[in-house]
């Protein structure tokens, strides 16, 4: 890796590596309370990692999501992923990410009175709602004509759109501060220097300074970014594939009409075929 590629702090692959390690169990639960806090939810006191980082085990080319699954104190499940580009088809895809958590939960012969809340949380480096202008939103269940009637607190969707995020001092919570870290982080130091105060934006700042240093960590980084280059670059050919055969079944139809409205007009075959 070239030493001026600067790896976002909002990339995937390290918010795997710095929210699903054991280690970092304290860094997790302070993200989720300042998610929770920015919306006046109750902040959590424990977390379990579901699905902890292993680099022994870690396959880059075969996890197409690469999220951070996590469970609190009351059984509550958390659902971290990150997206760097999309549109708004994202809502969909977050819905049944969701719903897949969420329908997890149950066995055979389990009662639906089992199922427990999930919370899915969507760091997005785009804008997806584009009709509302803050950083964050949250949404529930709720009755249309009485919004103060919430149906069941088991569907909880956040969506962070960081580049809504324009602030670089001040912050006033600790979702900013976090927002600040994943904005700002190995860019600009400056914006940086009064969150560092507090120790665990201090933590984070020490393991990303560790990701960007280890051959490892950035190996993993290079080949998720090139699967994901190569994914896009497969669907701009695809859609690139369709226009033109788009086109060319449209100039054939074309001809076909041309070819009728002639014969039609009492041209005959040969002069059809010549013109067209």
């Amino acid at each position: 890796m070239s030493m001026r590629t600067t790896i976002p702090a909002y990339s995937d692959i390290f918010i795997r590596y710095l929210l699903s390690d054991e280690s970092n169990k304290d860094l997790l639960l302070s993200f989720i309370n300042a998610v929770n806090e920015d919306y006046d939810i109750p902040t959590i006191a424990e977390v379990e990692i579901l699905n902890p980082f292993n680099l022994k085990t870690f396959q880059v080319d075969k996890e197409t999501v690469i999220d951070v699954k996590a469970k609190d104190e009351t059984g509550r499940l958390y659902d971290i992923e990150v997206q760097a580009t999309g549109n708004a088809a994202f809502k969909h895809r977050s819905l049944y990410y969701w719903a897949k958590l969420y329908s997890s939960q149950l066995g055979e012969a389990q009662r639906y009175a089992e199922l427990r809340p999930t919370i899915c949380i969507n760091l997005l480096n785009f804008k997806l709602i584009e009709e509302f202008d803050d950083v964050h939103a949250c949404f529930v269940l709720r009755e249309s004509r009485h919004p103060d009637l919430i149906l069941t607190d088991h569907l909880v969707l956040h969506y962070v759109q960081l580049p809504r995020f324009v602030k670089e001092a001040g912050y006033a919570s600790a979702l900013e501060q976090w927002l600040a870290f994943l904005k700002y982080e190995g860019v600009k130091e400056e914006a940086m220097r009064t969150i560092l105060e507090n120790p665990v934006m201090q933590k984070a700042h020490e393991k990303y300074k560790a990701f960007t240093q280890d051959e490892r960590m950035i190996d993993l980084y290079e080949a998720r970014m090139k699967m994901q280059r190569d994914r896009l670059s497969a669907e701009a050919d695809a859609r690139q594939e369709g226009l033109q055969q788009g086109i060319q079944q449209g100039i054939q139809q074309s001809q076909r009409e041309i070819a009728v409205n002639m014969l039609n007009s009492g041209l005959d075959v040969s002069q059809v075929a010549q013109y067209t």
